[in-house]
């Protein structure tokens, strides 16, 4: 399925009366557009026709765009305006590079974004003929290039002050308007990201109610008119730059479902929001009924094809409830989906097959307003409504975290979004408030209001105090104590004293290590040594007991990723709380790796326990003896338990660590049979419990990647029990 060329298909127009309708929100005086990639800004006042361009971490420096073309609009005429900008693509000039920035600005009636009389068939076919289509040799389509063959000044003058829809292409480098192909079309204008495979190249959209017209431009053939007596003095309409190879342009009409739509609800209302919130990135995305089961389709813009259509489960549907328009972003590497049907829950797909991940219900919300990834796509911000007309409130919902603040709201104590008088625009994680009272333009994140509760604060229950780990060294206790601990004060004790061995939880954990006077370093994270940290040669383990007759538990396993032997640099604790500096070497190179762990806050416990499953897999064969290998079997049984158990706590977190992390690859290498099977098999009463595994062929955030099945199967080779598995 994809979108239809108007001259595939001619459709029946609705044939009743247009009747007035004005809505306040279709005239702003101030638009502001963000470039695809949410770097670039655009502001254009449709009063005084001052266009302005500007980076978006530095609007208070915005330059004025000076284009003559624009002195002709006739500010008088009641029209709807449309602004988007296109990134910034580098070009070539007298072996000067320069960043070329396009700017569409797009005029029309509100009577082109309704269903009115006017658009009979035999006029929308007129009107198809004055935009330069035409019948070709065995029924193929001519597109031919629209702009303006005028030569006359001031019949060009008067040929745009009689138009009621047209748009303007401007580059900002020459600061002079672009003949294109969608010259006289009007209506919702957009650029489409960059085209990894044509990077000189621009694509632009136009949508009304007809459709959407669709013209790409390669900047690399742009030149300017240069008549027989060209000079200083020629007017603008001669300097008039063209593409010499122009693409042809596209005409093509909307999927079925938006026609109906728009037949149903747009005969005397502008469709310019429902239009506007359809256009998602390079997509264009619908709400649609299949099988008596709500799907949502994607159409890929820049092939014009249906490319992923997303279905929610019912018991997903079943959990939420609410009202409002539907709301979607896309994350920046194009991984996730998230969509909201208008109702008070969001639903995580994933792109590259559709299959819903989850759905996250806010119970005390009753409308969703905006939502987009932020931080890297590791988490979506949500702006939303408790009731009609009450102050937003701003949710930051970190999609892969277990933390207990994983989810914040933030009320509008400040004022930040002025009653019934502002407008939100986003674009790949920039989010703009325009206040309609006085034309101001915020960028929402980076108000120091929002800002703190972008990344979750962490606050120590007790301030970290660094051991002295160079003491030990510089004095010559570290060789002559093969296991120092420290207390929470500081004060360290070689581990196996008699006055110590009583008090620790754990002495060696790391039965695969041959030599049993290996170095290794631990600490109580508490005064009632309750919680111990353990750092051998190759893992850092923390282990809790509540008291000596007690069993203790594994709270956390960290293993180096590569062959080498680990090297504290620095080591700082608090309650239940450290930060450690570690350094690696691999035999196979010189390169030293290092990493900075702070737990319980900045690692994911699950991957890091998946990690360690495959890493004592590989180590399976080195513990000597029979007590040094049931040590082994006993570690690896307590992390597959800890892994268990979070799941059956928190299977909807567990699903998006899924697809954040190679969990299941981590599980499937290191042969945890049993548990591959649990996660691939439940079926389980709770709905929560089922579908805990989403197949991907990307790690992330877009990197190819061996399946999971593949995996299996080559782990399977020559090994019996392990087809199982598969």
């Amino acid at each position: 399925m994809s979108f239809k060329k108007v001259e595939e298909i001619i459709t029946e127009q609705s044939s009743n009366e247009y009747l007035s309708h004005h809505d306040t929100n279709l005239y702003p005086t101030l638009h502001v557009a963000i470039s695809p990639n949410g770097q670039q800004v655009a502001t254009f006042n449709t009063v005084t026709l001052e266009l302005n361009m500007g980076k978006v971490n530095s609007l208070s420096e915005i330059s004025p765009i000076k284009c003559d073309a624009l002195h002709d609009i006739d500010t008088s005429a009641r029209l709807v305006w449309s602004l988007a900008i296109s990134n910034p693509i580098d070009q070539v000039d007298n072996g000067d590079v320069h960043a070329e920035t396009l700017i569409a600005l797009s005029c029309f009636d509100e009577k082109d974004m309704m269903l009115g009389k006017s658009l009979s068939p035999t006029a929308s076919l007129t009107y198809q003929h004055q935009l330069g289509t035409s019948s070709g040799k065995d029924g193929e389509i001519e597109f031919h290039h629209s702009s303006y063959e005028v030569n006359d000044e001031e019949k060009a003058r008067e040929l745009i002050k009689s138009m009621s829809a047209a748009t303007w292409v401007i580059s900002t480098w020459r600061e002079v308007r672009i003949s294109t192909e969608v010259d006289e079309f009007g209506g919702l204008v957009r650029f489409l990201d960059d085209d990894p495979l044509d990077p000189h190249t621009a694509t632009i959209l136009v949508l009304n109610v007809n459709g959407i017209a669709k013209t790409s431009f390669n900047m690399d053939n742009i030149t300017i008119k240069k008549p027989p007596t060209y000079d200083d003095y020629s007017s603008w309409w001669e300097k008039l730059p063209i593409f010499l190879q122009p693409a042809p342009r596209q005409e093509l009409i909307f999927p079925l479902k938006v026609q109906a739509e728009l037949k149903k609800l747009y005969q005397n209302t502008p469709c310019l929001e429902l239009l506007s919130r359809s256009i998602e990135n390079d997509y264009f995305i619908i709400e649609d009924y299949k099988d008596r089961m709500q799907v949502v389709e994607m159409y890929n813009m820049r092939t014009n094809q249906l490319e992923m259509v997303f279905h929610q489960r019912a018991e997903s549907v079943a959990t939420s409830f609410g009202h409002g328009s539907p709301a979607v972003a896309i994350s920046r590497h194009k991984t996730l989906l998230a969509y909201c049907r208008g109702a008070n829950s969001i639903t995580i797909y994933l792109m590259e097959n559709s299959l819903e991940i989850s759905t996250q219900c806010f119970p005390h919300i009753e409308r969703i307003l905006l939502l987009d990834f932020i931080n890297e796509d590791e988490s979506l911000l949500i702006i939303a409504q408790e009731k009609e007309n009450s102050p937003p409130l701003i949710i930051i919902w970190d999609l892969f975290s277990y933390m207990d603040n994983a989810i914040r709201v933030l009320r509008d104590t400040k004022k930040l979004f002025p009653f019934q008088q502002y407008r939100l625009v986003r674009n790949c994680g920039t989010i703009l408030l325009i206040d309609n009272s006085d034309g101001s333009v915020i960028p929402i994140l980076n108000d120091p209001f929002i800002k703190n509760i972008l990344v979750p604060s962490f606050i120590s229950k007790r301030e970290l105090i660094e051991l002295r780990l160079q003491y030990l060294h510089d004095s010559e206790w570290d060789q002559a104590v093969c296991h120092t601990i420290f207390n929470q004060n500081g004060e360290y004790f070689d581990a196996d004293s008699e006055l110590e061995k009583s008090s620790i939880i754990v002495n060696d954990m790391e039965p695969w290590v041959h030599n049993k006077d290996y170095g290794r370093i631990s600490a109580f994270l508490d005064d009632e040594k309750t919680t111990q940290l353990f750092i051998g040669e190759t893992t850092l383990q923390v282990w809790y007991r509540k008291n000596k007759r007690s069993k203790k538990r594994l709270k956390y396993i960290w293993v180096i990723p590569t062959k080498g032997i680990l090297i504290i640099k620095s080591l700082e604790i608090g309650k239940r709380e450290f930060k450690v500096t570690l350094s690696s070497q691999s035999t196979q190179s010189y390169r030293e790796n290092n990493v900075v762990i702070h737990w319980p806050f900045k690692r994911n416990t699950v991957d890091d326990a998946c990690s360690a499953l495959r890493y004592l897999y590989e180590k399976r064969d080195d513990p000597a003896g029979p007590k040094k290998q049931q040590h082994y079997e006993n570690l690896v049984h307590k992390i597959e338990t800890s892994i268990r158990k979070f799941i059956l706590k928190r299977p909807v977190i567990w699903r998006l660590i899924d697809v954040r992390y190679n969990v299941m690859a981590s599980l499937v290498y290191g042969r945890r049979i049993n548990l591959v099977q649990q996660i691939l098999n439940t079926k389980d009463s709770d709905f929560s419990m089922r579908y805990l595994h989403t197949p991907r062929l990307y790690e992330w955030p877009k990197k190819p990647k061996k399946s999971d099945l593949e995996i299996a199967i080559k782990c399977s080779e020559g090994r019996q029990r392990d087809v199982v598995m598969i």
